[in-house]
């Protein structure tokens, strides 16, 4: 619903300014859910089997988004500090190394996942009881 109400501001504010990083991550951060939500909605409606490329592309979209997010938040620090030099190095690492470690464990937990896919009739979705190779991780169910 949101999209339409502020979809004339978005072309005009948004659209017509040059590209930058606060656009790019904007953009992202507004589309990013959107093409999320279809692809888990058509893992739901065909009832993928999991683990499927569609898995894997929900959580690499929702690391995605989350780098979006804090990079709307670093932004907004660098710039209500007047683009101070330190901070701005200070925040780059930061952000370097949240992504690279986000990326990295996200990998690690995807190639580490192994499904068993099991019908739950109470629900409109489907699902999948998700299981780590590694002994002890502890089960959970994902919708698909």
């Amino acid at each position: 619903y949101d999209y339409f109400l502020t979809f004339h501001q978005e072309v005009s504010l948004v659209w017509a300014s040059r590209w930058s990083a606060a656009k790019v991550l904007f953009l992202l951060t507004r589309y990013v859910p959107l093409v999320d939500s279809i692809i888990i909605l058509w893992g739901a409606l065909f009832r993928l089997e999991l683990p499927s490329p569609h898995f894997f592309y929900v959580g690499a979209f929702t690391s995605r988004l989350l780098h979006s997010l804090a990079g709307i938040l670093m932004l907004r620090a660098w710039a209500i500090s007047e683009k101070n030099p330190k901070l701005t190095f200070f925040l780059s690492m930061i952000f370097g190394t949240a992504v690279v470690s986000t990326v990295t464990c996200t990998a690690i937990f995807m190639k580490s996942v192994e499904c068993e896919f099991i019908p739950v009739r109470a629900f409109a979705f489907h699902g999948s009881l998700i299981r780590e190779r590694i002994h002890g991780f502890r089960p959970f169910f994902a919708t698909h």
